[in-house]
């Protein structure tokens, strides 16, 4: 099966491997899906239900084998119960599916494999072909709804650095100054960063409390580079950061768009943006 979706490559892996977003679209109309247990990772597993607007409900187990972020994973599917034992008595098949992008959309290829023929035509019968179709075509809803929410979820802060753009970009990119200034409260730090600096490059950073109470690693891709002028990359969720670096006299604005989650509020993660590009401005003014 072959689909392309008005959406990133990103956007639609996430729609793949999120629990929260498979229980939206992985059901032909007018099923619905729940969740009973989920961890996308090689040697996790999907426990759901597929239910009909009655109340029945139809059990499935995915086995996740083998994982490659945002270009492709391979799982066994299998029919079940409630208390996730494989019905082993229908067909359970192999699935490989594929993204890539294809300009700004994103083309999804899925390979199912059966272990014969007798069990193929046994899962056609079973109405798998229109059920696929009709499923797809809920993902096509939920991404344009998603997508759309997105467009409106931009979020954008700036500051004028009394320094030349040479060196704005050199502080702004380089490990050893990240770790200066790549935290948006004096209690906490960034004991380490790694940027490669290219496209499909990576960029880290780990963020944590200094009294080791708390932390997480930041971690993009970058989708664009231009040295010297702004860059882009994306989040493992598929979110989107731009940084432009505009010469002003001697001095030079910095503009970081980012796309908003949604476990807090934007104005609050507004203010935690501001705070860095306020602390990495003190920091390149006073060195």
């Amino acid at each position: 099966m072959r689909r392309e979706f008005q959406a990133d490559r990103h956007l639609v892996w996430d729609c793949y491997t999120k629990s929260e977003l498979l229980d939206q679209w992985f059901a032909p109309k007018p099923l619905s899906t729940k969740t009973k247990s989920f961890d996308f990772r090689e040697g996790g597993h999907w426990h759901y239900a597929m239910l009909e607007p009655n109340g029945n409900e139809y059990w499935g187990w995915t086995d996740y084998v083998k994982i490659q972020p945002v270009e492709y994973y391979t799982a066994l599917d299998a029919f079940s119960n409630a208390e996730g034992e494989i019905n082993e008595s229908l067909p359970r098949a192999e699935w490989l599916v594929t993204f890539t992008d294809k300009g700004d959309n994103a083309l999804v290829e899925t390979v199912v494999t059966y272990k014969s023929l007798s069990d193929l035509e046994a899962v056609i019968q079973m109405g798998m072909e229109d059920g696929m179709t009709s499923t797809l075509e809920k993902l096509d809803e939920l991404l344009y709804t998603l997508t759309d929410k997105k467009m409106s979820d931009k979020v954008t802060v700036n500051a004028t650095i009394d320094a030349d753009a040479a060196k704005v970009w050199d502080y702004y990119t380089m490990p050893e100054h990240i770790t200066k200034w790549n935290f948006a409260d004096p209690s906490w730090c960034c004991p380490s960063a790694s940027n490669d600096m290219q496209v499909g490059g990576k960029y880290a950073a780990r963020m944590e409390a200094k009294d080791g109470s708390f932390g997480f690693d930041f971690e993009a891709v970058y989708d664009e580079v231009n040295p010297g002028k702004s860059f882009a990359y994306s989040m493992p969720n598929g979110r989107k950061v731009d940084v432009v670096f505009e010469p002003a006299d001697d001095k030079t604005n910095v503009n970081v768009t980012f796309d908003a989650e949604t476990e807090n509020p934007v104005e609050m993660q507004k203010a935690g943006w501001q705070a860095i590009l306020n602390n990495f401005k003190e920091y390149t003014e006073s060195n």
